[in-house]
């Protein structure tokens, strides 16, 4: 509902100008219906003061809307007139339909911008959440004591990729957010960080706990 009442105040101006410009049209036509040979022919002449201002409006509205039904005619100046009116009318009605446009334009581009963003940023957060899953299968073989695999130590790495890939799209998150994350986001991108490093270091120092230190494995250790 705000977003309405702000379109119908930014277009606002467009209608006034446009209804300025009828009126000050609707005048001339009027004053000119005194001056023989340049006023408006109607099918029913208006012979009346009041007859005559509301035929040069309707006269005005008309030419104004780029319509021309025909029932009134220009003599005289007020043909270079209504033709005047009619191209100011279409210059108005350009632009108020270019800045609709142009307004709607950069609305979709905010949508699909808030879009990127938050695809990123739950791609970030679930994949450090997938990275932690993995770690926790291994910690959990570790404490029931159950020989570790190749695969094992092949997913480690893995897992260990993962997060460093993650980690260093943070300054994606950034950049899609015009420098600025608001507060809880920032909060949940650091909590995700901090669990995902504690995690790993913790499984590091169980591996230690077994005897099978990661450290003793270089690609595991390039890759922590």
């Amino acid at each position: 509902m705000r977003e309405l009442r702000t379109h119908a105040v930014s277009h606002l101006p467009f209608f006034l100008i446009w209804v300025g410009v009828v009126l000050a049209f609707a005048v001339c036509y009027f004053f000119l219906s005194y001056i023989p040979g340049h006023g408006l022919i109607e099918n029913v002449p208006s012979e009346t003061v009041l007859g005559r201002a509301l035929s040069a409006l309707y006269f005005s509205v008309i030419t104004g809307a780029t319509v021309g039904y025909g029932d009134v005619l220009p003599l005289g100046f007020s043909r270079a007139l209504a033709a005047l009116e009619g191209i100011v009318s279409f210059v108005l009605l350009a632009v108020f339909v270019s800045r609709v446009a142009s307004r709607q334009q950069a609305e979709a581009i905010r949508d699909i911008h808030s879009l990127s963003r938050d695809s990123l940023f739950n791609n970030f957060r679930h994949g450090l959440f997938i990275a932690r899953k993995d770690l926790d299968k291994l910690i959990e073989k570790i404490d029931l004591g159950e020989h570790l695999t190749e695969r094992d130590y092949k997913n480690l790495r893995t897992s260990f990729r993962q997060m460093q890939t993650q980690i260093r799209n943070v300054p994606q998150l950034y950049a899609m957010s015009s420098g600025t994350i608001d507060e809880d986001h920032e909060q949940l991108v650091l909590d995700s960080v901090e669990r995902s490093l504690r995690r790993a270091r913790e499984t590091v120092d169980k591996l230690d706990g077994t005897g099978n230190s990661c450290r003793a494995d270089e690609k595991c250790m390039a890759e922590f």
